[in-house]
């Protein structure tokens, strides 16, 4: 069990908004780990050449309760170097671990921090990762001279990885699909932030390993800093005790996300007044708004009758209404007057 000591402060950020602390491994947890940070749904482990970001969903029967989740691990592609981690922003919180009854194996008093660093992973180039509201973000700080090509990551644990349309860079894994967004880059010219473009690269590399890097659209001041700024999206689970498939979303202005697909979970979680409380059919479709930290339903509900119903794909309108397509082989499929 871990014990988060409240610090002074009196301000109380909401909960979507809270920062992400990260706590410096003093025995708590296994050797190769240095850092560590978790939240809802995730957790990481920042090692000396890599990070591993565990996903995960509980899983509620009867019978028992257990954790279905995928973990992916973030290697850089240094052989044989060792990186300096560090911990960045020191809070005034403290972490306590209290493990069995021997005071002997309590743990406490452990500093907690707003982000960790790792130093010179290449020649001039720095890492920092922070988190608030589900989200990860890393900043890649590249002092002047440095070679934003050295740049180059392999991410083991994910089924395929792809580039969509606008450049965001989409790992798929047998338990959802994390998004992270298409990068910017800048520097700081005469006091100024000035906004360069840069996007992912993914290549082949040697046992069919997938190389992330960067690659820069605009030219740039090598002789400035350059920070490269891409976002890791919150991903979150959507679903009940037995099978879902997501097949579309779209994103508003206000980052909120609309989703749907087909679900067979009679405990699929919907909101109360939705258009249709309880599962139906075999299968039946499912609609879901989720805000914009990824942590809470706007509104979910089933649609669907006696046998089976799939929503394929969804489209909203300037007023936040949702409009779904699909198929239906129920005879009872709820339709309106005069339709």
């Amino acid at each position: 069990m871990s014990v988060l000591e409240p610090s002074s402060r009196k301000s109380i950020l909401p909960y979507g908004e809270l920062p992400l602390l990260f706590t410096q491994n003093v025995g708590q947890f296994d050797p190769n780990t240095l850092y560590f940070a978790q939240d809802s749904g995730f957790r990481c482990s920042f090692e000396a050449d890599r990070i591993l970001l565990t996903l995960y969903k509980p899983v509620s029967t009867e019978a028992e309760r257990t954790t279905n989740g995928v973990v992916l691990v973030w290697r850089f592609d240094i052989p044989g170097k060792a990186s300096r981690l560090e911990g960045m922003s020191k809070e005034e919180g403290k972490f306590h671990y209290f493990r069995g009854n021997d005071p002997k194996r309590h743990i406490t008093h452990v500093d907690t921090y707003r982000g960790v660093a790792y130093r010179e992973l290449w020649p001039g180039i720095d890492a920092v990762i922070q988190g608030s509201g589900g989200k990860l973000k890393f900043d890649w700080l590249l002092n002047p001279g440095a070679r934003v090509e050295d740049i180059q990551l392999v991410c083991d644990g994910s089924d395929e990885i792809q580039l969509d349309e606008e450049g965001n860079l989409l790992l798929f894994t047998p338990y959802g699909t994390l998004m992270d967004q298409k990068p910017i880059a800048y520097q700081e010219v005469d006091g100024v932030r000035k906004e360069l473009g840069c996007r992912y690269v993914v290549e082949s590399g040697q046992e069919g390993r997938r190389l992330i890097g960067f690659e820069m659209t605009e030219t740039y001041d090598r002789e400035l800093p350059l920070v490269i700024d891409p976002v890791i999206l919150y991903s979150t689970y959507l679903g009940g005790t037995d099978t879902e498939e997501g097949l579309d979303i779209v994103v508003d202005d206000f980052e909120q996300a609309y989703v749907t697909g087909i679900t067979t979970s009679a405990n699929f979680p919907v909101t109360p007044g939705a258009f249709q409380t309880t599962f139906q059919g075999t299968a039946d479709f499912f609609v879901s708004k989720i805000d914009a930290s990824g942590t809470s339903l706007i509104y979910s509900t089933f649609i669907g009758g006696s046998a089976s119903d799939t929503g394929r794909s969804i489209a909203i309108d300037f007023a936040g209404n949702a409009y779904i397509t699909g198929t239906t082989f129920s005879s009872d499929y709820p339709t309106t007057p005069g339709a």
